[in-house]
C-alpha cells in the first residue's frame, strides 16, 4: 500500500465536552474539522460538545509528517489511550483501517463532476443544518488565521482550475446578484459615486477619453452581437440534442426568474424609501414621458387593444367613471379657488 511521503499530514485528538480524549486520527488540510458532520459512532460525543460548547475541542499532537509517520504516531497514541471498553476512545481499530491519500485521490478521480458536486452540496447543507452560519463562519476564520496569503492564493488558484469556465461565470453572477440585493439601491449608488470619484482622481483627461472610446466600441460590438444573435443561436442549436436545448431553456428561465425576483425586491426597497408625494411625482413624470414618446398612431392602436376585449357595457361604465373623476377634479379645483381671498373683500 503506497503512502504519501509529503510532510503535509498531522495527528490530532478530539475531546468530549468534559475534556476526555475520545478519538485519535490523522489527516491533512481541514480533515480534523470534518467530524461535526459525522453520523456514525462519533455522533454522540460530538453532538454533546456542539450543544454545550459550540465546537468540538481538539488539538494537533504532531504536524508536518509524512503519511507513514502519521500512521505510526496515530497507532501508538491509540494503543496508549485504549479503545472502549478498555479506554475512552471510540476508534474502530488501532490504526490503518481507513483509506490512505492515494486511495482517496483515486476514488475521487473515478467519480464524475456531478457526483462530486452533489456530495459537496450535501455536506455543506448538513454542516449548515447542524452548526449554523455563525459557527461555520467562526470556524473558517479560525482555520484561515494560520494560513499565509500565498497559501490562500494557491488554494484559490487550485479551486478555479478545477472548475469549468461556465461554472466560474455562474458563481460570479450569483455572487454579484446576491451582493446587489443585500446592498440595496442606496449603497449601489454610493459605490458608483465612489468608483467615479476614484477614476477621476487616478486618470488623466486623455485616459478618460480613451476609456470613453473603448466604451463606444464595446457598445457597438454588443449591438452587432445582438444583431447576429438569432443566427448564432440557430447555428448553436443545430449541434445540440433536444435534451441539451431543454436544459439550456430551463437554465435561462431560472435566470430570468431570479432576475425578476431581484428586480422586484430592488423596486420594493426603493418604493419603501419614498414618500407618497415622491411616488406620485414619479408616476406623473412617467406618464408624461410615455405620452411624449408615443405617436398618435401608437395611442390609437393601444386604445383599440384595450377596448377589443371589452363589452359595450364595460366600455360605457369605464367612460362614466372617467367623466365622474374629471367632474370631481373640477369641483375640487373650484373649491380651492373659492377659498382664495378676493381683492375687494376688504372694501
Amino acid at each position: 500500500m503506497t503512502k504519501s511521503t509529503k510532510p503535509e499530514f498531522y495527528v490530532y485528538v478530539l475531546f468530549d465536552a468534559h475534556g476526555v480524549p475520545r478519538y485519535v486520527g490523522k489527516g491533512h488540510g481541514p480533515r480534523w474539522n470534518a467530524h461535526s458532520l459525522e453520523r456514525r459512532r462519533l455522533k454522540s460525543f460530538v453532538a454533546e460538545a456542539l450543544l454545550l460548547l459550540g465546537d468540538v475541542p481538539k488539538i494537533k499532537v504532531r504536524e508536518f509528517l509524512s503519511e507513514h509517520d502519521a500512521y505510526a504516531i496515530e497507532h501508538a497514541l491509540i494503543l496508549a489511550l485504549g479503545i472502549a471498553p478498555d479506554g475512552p476512545l471510540v476508534n474502530r481499530t488501532a490504526a490503518g483501517s481507513g483509506p490512505n491519500s492515494k486511495q482517496v485521490a483515486k476514488w475521487h478521480a473515478s467519480r464524475s463532476s456531478e457526483d462530486r458536486s452533489k456530495s459537496a452540496k450535501k455536506a455543506r447543507a448538513s454542516d449548515k443544518e447542524i452548526n449554523g452560519r455563525e459557527v461555520i463562519s467562526e470556524r473558517n476564520r479560525r482555520n484561515n488565521s494560520g494560513v499565509s496569503k500565498d497559501q490562500k492564493i494557491l488554494r484559490m488558484k487550485a479551486i478555479r482550475e478545477s472548475q469549468t469556465k461556465e461554472r466560474r461565470t455562474e458563481i460570479a453572477s450569483n455572487a454579484g446578484r446576491a451582493s446587489a440585493i443585500a446592498a440595496g439601491p442606496e449603497k449601489l449608488r454610493a459605490r458608483g459615486r465612489n468608483l467615479s470619484a476614484t477614476v477621476m482622481a487616478n486618470t488623466t483627461t486623455e485616459q478618460r477619453k480613451e476609456l470613453a472610446k473603448l466604451r463606444v466600441i464595446s457598445e457597438a460590438s454588443r449591438e452587432s452581437m445582438r444583431a447576429g444573435g438569432r443566427k448564432g443561436v440557430a447555428i448553436a442549436n443545430a449541434g445540440r440534442t433536444a435534451e441539451q436545448r431543454s436544459e439550456l431553456g430551463k437554465k435561462a428561465r431560472a435566470a430570468q426568474k431570479f432576475n425578476a425576483e431581484a428586480n422586484s425586491i430592488r423596486m420594493k426597497n426603493q418604493q419603501a424609501s419614498l414618500t407618497a408625494e415622491q411616488k406620485r411625482d414619479i408616476a406623473r413624470k412617467g406618464a408624461i414621458a410615455s405620452n411624449l414618446s408615443t405617436s398618435p398612431e401608437q395611442k390609437r392602436a393601444s386604445g383599440k387593444r384595450l377596448t377589443s376585449n371589452k363589452t359595450y357595457e364595460e366600455m360605457r361604465q369605464s367612460a362614466l367613471h372617467m367623466v365622474s373623476v374629471r367632474m370631481l377634479n373640477r369641483k375640487a379645483k373650484q373649491r380651492s379657488l373659492d377659498q382664495l381671498p378676493l381683492p375687494f373683500d376688504d372694501i
